[in-house]
Formats: C-alpha cells, sequence, structure tokens
C-alpha cells in the first residue's frame, strides 16, 4: 500500500474563517489532526471507512520509509538477538519514581534498554520507536507512537491507579487492533504518590468513579506519579520476551 493509496475523507475546515476579508495569513508549519472519536483517537470507524487500524499503522510505515517490518523473532537457545526495550520517561506528569530500578531489571532479564522521552519531530521519532520491540510506558501520549513500532511488537502501558478504563479504551483496545501485543501493569494504591496525598480512607481511594472527568483528570492523571514495585512487575517483562518467540 502506498501513501496515494491510503485516503480518509473529512469536511475541509477554513481557517481564515472569521479574518478580515483580503488579508492573507502566512504559517510557517501547521500541524493538523484528526477528530477524536469520544475517546478512541487511535481507531478508524468501521462503519465509514473500509481500512482498519492495521492498514493505518502500515501506511505510516510506507509515509516516513521506516525500515522494520516486524519485531525481532526470538529463538530458544540463540543469544545472538538482543530485544531492544524503549521505556517512555515522563518529566513533569505520572512520573516512574524508580525508573532505573526497572531498567535495571530489564538488562537482568536480556533486553538493550533506552530510556527517554520522545521527540517533537514526528519523523525522528517515527524512525527512533521503529527500532524497538518492546515499548513500556505509563499511561499518556507518548504510547501514541505504538504506530511506528513494527507488527508484532509489545506494548507495555502502566496503568495509573483508578485509570483502568480510560487506559484501556485509549490504548489497550487500539494496539490489538493495529497488530501490537499488548499488556498491562495495573498500579495499586500502595505504588501511587496518592497515599502520600489523601488518607487511605479517602474517596479518592474508596470510590475513583464518584469523580467528575474535569475532577478526575487533576488527581489521578495530573497529580499521581508511580512507583513500581519491581518484583510484581517482573513476569510482565518475562512475558514480553515470550511474546517475541512466537
Amino acid at each position: 500500500m502506498t501513501p496515494m493509496e491510503f485516503e480518509f475523507r473529512y469536511p475541509t475546515i477554513d481557517i481564515d474563517k472569521g479574518q478580515p476579508a483580503g488579508k492573507p495569513r502566512c504559517f510557517s508549519r501547521l500541524t493538523i489532526g484528526l477528530k477524536g472519536r469520544d475517546g478512541k483517537e487511535l481507531s478508524i470507524n468501521s462503519e465509514q471507512s473500509e481500512y482498519t487500524m492495521a492498514d493505518f499503522k502500515r501506511f505510516l510505515r510506507s509515509a516516513y520509509s521506516l525500515k522494520r517490518t516486524t519485531a525481532v523473532k526470538l529463538q530458544t537457545g540463540d543469544n545472538t538477538l538482543i530485544p531492544r526495550l524503549l521505556i517512555i520517561s515522563r518529566e513533569k506528569t505520572r512520573i516512574v519514581t524508580n525508573v532505573e530500578e526497572i531498567e535495571n531489571l530489564a538488562r537482568e532479564l536480556g533486553y538493550r534498554v533506552t530510556v527517554g522521552e520522545l521527540d517533537d519531530d514526528v519523523s525522528k521519532t517515527a524512525e527512533f520507536t521503529n527500532g524497538f520491540d518492546v515499548m513500556m510506558g505509563v499511561h499518556g501520549a507518548g504510547l501514541t507512537n505504538m504506530v511506528f513500532l513494527p507488527e508484532d511488537a509489545v506494548v507495555i502501558q502502566v496503568v495509573p491507579f483508578a485509570a483502568d478504563w480510560v487506559s484501556g479504551a485509549y490504548f489497550g483496545e487500539p494496539a490489538e487492533k493495529m497488530g501490537v501485543r499488548y499488556l498491562e501493569y495495573k498500579i495499586e494504591r500502595e505504588e501511587s504518590s496518592l497515599m502520600r496525598q489523601y488518607p487511605p480512607d479517602d474517596v479518592v481511594f474508596t470510590d475513583p468513579a464518584s469523580f467528575r472527568w474535569e475532577e478526575f483528570s487533576p488527581i489521578y492523571l495530573q497529580n499521581q506519579n508511580v512507583t513500581i514495585d519491581v518484583t510484581r512487575f517482573k513476569p510482565l517483562l518475562v512475558k514480553g520476551l515470550e511474546l517475541l518467540h512466537e
């Protein structure tokens, strides 16, 4: 499939609407995105298009000339192939406070690990992300870059406390529809920084569903960091390796 063969049909938006007539507007750079679908940004409405997210992923690989089509295929007893793991770090919200422990654990298990934030330059990010077999990160926009991973790669989403529903809808379901194997690690209250902000019997812990979105987001997404239980997290990294053997 070539870039010219993949087409979305959306109404044209007049960005000059409401501006004085005859007065030109110049843009040195313009980024145009697609309208979200009620929490399903990484999805294609099958009622409006014959294409799937797997098709869109192949289209992106063609558009950005990405070299890797499939993730590494590990063979039992063969130590020459080393799977590459990208840990997406965050500096403002949903920070993994013990990322070095996770990095060391992954290396002990046999991963080649890179930790860092992704670049705003889409072309550079696409090429960079395409080089990994496993991508791990706390729920957030950085995980959107799974669209650049090779086929059969693995995504591990770290789900903040109480954010199960939003994490699944935004990244869990889409991953499986685009040919990426999906794993998730759910943060328990003892691993959340919320334990230092609220008493154990607070409604924040006892009834998260009672909050409206405008209340939920500041508490659980904007002001929650995580300290991952290394012992509990290890099986997911092992599972990632097992998936790369299939």
